[in-house]
């Protein structure tokens, strides 16, 4: 039988899967407790969603935790959220619509009906949901940056600036919301705080360390630093040695600053590599 020595409790609270806001998981309002089975199938599913990556074997575990129960606002919520990860849009939304039902105030439910609703193309709709969740649920920083990608869909940059500050805020190192308000200082040409926040996300996300310093390189540019620019796309191409569009930078800064020599080079690196491709 499943038991919860698997894994500790501190870390599914982590991972948000024994509670999300107000709602309360095992509490059926109106109808007394979940069952036992209910709730080990519930704990189960959560575990292979999160921690084993066995996400299909979690929906079968989500079903039957809600067969036995379902009148769980929750087991629905995890399951739409787990369904939404797996661009499952329609249906991840039509399962948190079940959980809203239940429980209007499931912070997780909202979220993940609004993000549905954001990749279904239906940005407007999906930031009133997302509103919603923030009400409820004011702590999580990833509603308040799905809300900002949202309104970056919406091209409403001053908000979506504010929501990823917000969410920087409640966790300054969630590397998501960095990179998105990097993004959208780009729009806002807001070239000192994109090198500031390009410098932060290299130390923590050296994994995405090309596309950053790209980033950091055209804010450079934008602000005639040119030595600068020409440094980090270098370091880029480090990285990405045929990447034309890093040797087109290059080319324009050299062009820029008559480097006539070294524009030569690129141009002829970048006709080498517009063959091969």
């Amino acid at each position: 039988m499943f038991t919860m020595s698997k894994i500790r409790i501190s870390q599914l609270l982590v991972f948000g899967l024994i509670s999300f806001g107000p709602t309360t998981v095992f509490a059926s309002p109106g109808r007394g407790q979940t069952s036992n089975s209910a709730r080990a199938l519930f704990q189960k599913a959560c575990i292979e969603a999160v921690v084993d990556r066995k996400q299909h074997e979690a929906l079968v575990d989500f079903d039957r935790a809600i067969q036995l129960d379902p009148n769980i606002a929750l087991f629905y919520a995890k399951k739409g959220e787990l369904l939404y990860h797996l661009q499952e849009d329609e249906v991840a939304l039509e399962t948190a619509q079940k959980a809203i039902a239940l429980d209007q105030k499931s912070g997780l439910a909202w979220a993940v009906k609004g993000k549905s609703l954001g990749r279904l193309g239906r940005a407007a709709e999906g930031i009133k949901a997302l509103t919603r969740a923030t009400e409820l649920d004011p702590k999580t920083a990833e509603v308040w940056n799905a809300r900002g990608r949202l309104y970056s869909v919406e091209r409403k940059w001053d908000l979506a600036e504010a929501d990823t500050n917000k969410a920087l805020q409640l966790n300054k190192t969630f590397v998501p919301a960095l990179m998105d308000r990097i993004s959208i200082r780009e729009h806002l040409k807001a070239w000192p705080q994109v090198i500031d926040d390009c410098s932060l996300a290299l130390r923590l996300d050296p994994s995405n360390r090309g596309r950053i310093l790209r980033s950091r390189a055209g804010a450079y540019s934008a602000l005639k630093d040119y030595a600068k620019a020409e440094r980090d796309l270098k370091d880029a191409l480090q990285i990405w040695p045929d990447d034309i569009r890093i040797h087109q930078e290059l080319l324009a800064i050299y062009k820029t600053t008559r480097a006539e020599n070294k524009a030569a080079s690129e141009a002829a690196t970048i006709q080498g590599l517009s063959k091969d491709f």
